[in-house]
């Protein structure tokens, strides 16, 4: 062989041999990833449920294919566990038991149900396990509890709401509520309840009936007799219910202004009242539906699309536990509660629904930062359609809360 084909031979061999090591440790770095579970309990029997964990099936998935999570030098990729908990208490606390004492779960993040979540917490407290929620009720947040947070839109934004709702209707004098008899209903309805106050308007009561009702004959009737300028519906899931509602109360011969200032499902309600009932209706309009989609909207919406087919209406605030809990993480550089804890203490990050900021809640006598304020936009059913009317930023949303009567304090 000659001088020169011997030295491209070796050459060839080298070159070879260069891009095997430089291969080798890429291999090497996925292979020997760890895996990092979290989870949560849904109520599988509600949209609220089974729509979050396929969101999140995607979102972690997207998240591992970028690269998973790097903690103190070790790389992860994440595992979400979640249980089914019949939007109940009982369901709720064996849930995280199973999470926490057979799958070896440390950080629960996701949970949507407010009794799931007060079942939950005398165990997540007693073992120092992170609790990240959306869901309404405020006393998981209240003193002695320690590691709980909640992640995604939230009580903290009903000024900025009723706001809206008096600039809508500006001679709104008196309100009414409707809810489901259960605690997300109530916490609901007190919420409201001290925010109409502060505006000084009148409460004329609330009418409270089983979650899952569809005949709104009886509570429509008696709020019709009460005969408030608006009637707040509370804790709804945002569709067929608030339509079916809606045409109960105009039945009962109702004239004043139903508002839901959650997000609605305009086609659900459709399926079961006219244009001319829902006409005036107010909401929260979702992200994907406003003129500036954020990108990590976008991104879900495409996967969805891909691999479940049809868009649903989505509740975008249950999704923020997972990126608060990611930032939080890598602000940290670790996976220690109290590390995380820490880091959770004026954190800011960005969610599916948008930039996001946790805060204190000076009203209910908390002085760490385990509440949040997001980004929260609106809109009004007129001439059939659902217009896209106004969103307030976060910095809006702490303003108000800020300067109602009674919400002094220092948020941030």
């Amino acid at each position: 062989m000659g001088s020169k084909k011997l030295i491209a031979l070796v050459g060839s061999i080298c070159l070879v041999l260069a891009l095997i090591a430089v291969a080798l440790p890429a291999c090497t770095s996925s292979t020997s990833a760890e895996t990092l579970k979290i989870g949560t309990t849904l109520p599988m029997n509600s949209p609220y449920g089974f729509n979050t964990e396929k969101a999140y099936k995607i979102m972690v998935r997207q998240f591992n294919d970028a690269g998973g999570l790097v903690v103190d030098g070790k790389r992860y990729r994440i595992e979400h566990i979640v249980y089914d908990d019949e939007y109940t208490t009982d369901k709720g606390r064996s849930g995280i038991e199973r999470l926490i004492f057979v799958d070896g779960v440390r950080h629960i993040i996701g949970d949507v149900a407010s009794p799931a979540v007060l079942g939950s917490i005398p165990v997540t407290e007693a073992e120092k396990v992170i609790l990240m929620a959306d869901c309404t009720t405020n006393k998981f947040l209240e003193p002695p509890n320690h590691y709980t947070f909640r992640t995604g839109e939230s009580p903290v934004g009903q000024p900025a709401k009723f706001l809206y709702v008096l600039e809508a209707y500006p001679n709104t004098k008196t309100i009414a509520f409707m809810g489901p008899d259960d605690e997300a209903g109530h916490a609901d309805a007190d919420n409201w309840t001290l925010v109409s106050q502060k505006f000084g308007l009148q409460v004329l009561g609330a009418e409270f009936y089983p979650r899952g009702t569809t005949d709104f004959t009886a509570p429509a009737t008696k709020m019709a007799s009460l005969n408030p300028d608006v009637v707040q519906f509370c804790s709804s899931e945002g569709g067929s219910d608030i339509g079916l509602q809606m045409k109960a109360l105009r039945e009962a011969g109702y004239k004043g202004q139903p508002v839901q200032t959650e997000i609605l499902n305009i086609d659900a309600m459709r399926e079961v009242a006219s244009d001319e009932v829902l006409e005036g209706m107010t909401g929260r309009i979702p992200v994907d539906f406003t003129p500036n989609p954020t990108p990590k909207v976008v991104a879900l919406k495409d996967e969805w699309v891909r691999v479940y087919g049809e868009w649903p209406r989505m509740a975008f605030g249950f999704l923020g536990a997972f990126d608060a809990f990611i930032t939080a993480v890598q602000k940290a550089d670790s996976l220690d509660s109290d590390d995380l804890w820490e880091a959770m203490q004026g954190l800011e990050y960005d969610a599916v629904e948008g930039r996001c900021l946790m805060v204190k809640r000076p009203d209910l006598g908390v002085t760490r930062f385990a509440d949040c304020a997001a980004p929260i936009n609106f809109g009004r059913m007129m001439g059939g359609q659902f217009v896209y009317e106004y969103t307030a930023s976060p910095e809006e949303v702490i303003e108000a809360a800020e300067t109602v009567r009674g919400y002094e304090g220092q948020w941030r």
